[in-house]
């Protein structure tokens, strides 16, 4: 949004990748969890721990979530 409000970028410079990566990334995690499942190998995700990085005000942050 800020380079959309510092004209930097037009909408679109930002809208079509941003969907052009979420639908490919979505697509691989997709496909490697369906051939994990074929192959018989379970998750990576040691003792039900995901790994997480995101952004907040302060910059990046590391963690991790359990799902339960």
């Amino acid at each position: 949004m800020q380079r959309i409000e510092s004209q930097n970028h037009w909408p679109s410079d930002v809208l079509f990748p941003a969907v052009t990566g979420t639908v490919i990334a979505h697509t691989i995690v997709r496909r490697n969890a369906e051939r994990r499942a074929e192959d018989g190998v379970g998750s990576l995700e040691p003792a039900g721990w995901t790994p997480m990085l995101y952004a907040s005000r302060n910059g990046w942050r590391v963690g991790a979530s359990r799902r339960f």
